[in-house]
């Protein structure tokens, strides 16, 4: 099997040769240079097939069992201790992670543990979902700095394929889930940058920021 170094650079060198092939066919950057010329039935069947891509990931999330080390020596057993005390509180435990790291992963992993009848298959699914989201994020993002539609989906593909982010999307970390709610904050966040009223700019950053 290969290495994770050896699996990024064939993840670089893939998109080297999609960029290489393709690049007669690619539009500039921005879309204030240049309209975007994607009719409306490509783009009905990008969507399409971003729907099937994304069934068959969280498929693919739902048959895999949590393997990793942070798994297996402080995410799982978080989570069961909290089911067998019947509560969130802090508790006896060898491994310090289990009560001083973040808890927002894991609580939404108990409710989606406990609402699927106790059922091991649904711990992946916070990671899986999140990673979805954030490629639909990177590409709204795209769209929002002046990226056309097709560099918006190479953006978004690049991010899903990702070796060390699909990796993760399938098991019980909170990486991909901090990368969300930071992802979420820079789209939301965009729109105020090109104000040009330094006063409204002020307010609104500190009440996003603050809800933050």
């Amino acid at each position: 099997f290969p290495t994770r170094r050896s699996s990024d650079l064939i993840y670089i060198f893939c998109w080297i040769g999609v960029f290489l092939v393709r690049r007669k066919l690619f539009q500039p950057a921005f879309a204030d240079k240049c309209p975007d010329p994607e009719p409306q039935t490509g783009r009905k069947q990008t969507a399409a097939s971003v729907l099937v891509m994304f069934m068959l990931h969280i498929l693919l999330a739902v048959r895999t069992v949590p393997y990793n080390w942070d798994s297996m020596t402080y995410h799982l057993p978080r989570i069961m201790q909290w089911v067998q005390n019947g509560s969130i509180a802090h508790y006896a435990a060898n491994c310090v992670r289990q009560v001083g790291s973040p808890v927002y992963g894991e609580i939404v992993s108990l409710h989606i543990y406990l609402l699927c009848g106790s059922g091991d298959w649904s711990f992946p699914l916070v990671q899986c979902i999140s990673h979805e989201i954030n490629t639909i994020l990177i590409y709204c993002i795209s769209r929002r700095i002046g990226c056309t539609h097709l560099w918006g989906i190479i953006a978004a593909g690049m991010y899903f394929s990702m070796p060390i982010a699909f990796a993760e999307s399938l098991s019980t970390q909170n990486d991909v889930v901090a990368a969300m709610w930071l992802l979420l904050l820079v789209y939301f966040l965009l729109p105020y940058l090109q104000h040009k009223d330094d006063l409204v700019w002020n307010k609104q950053l500190f009440i996003r920021v603050s809800c933050s």
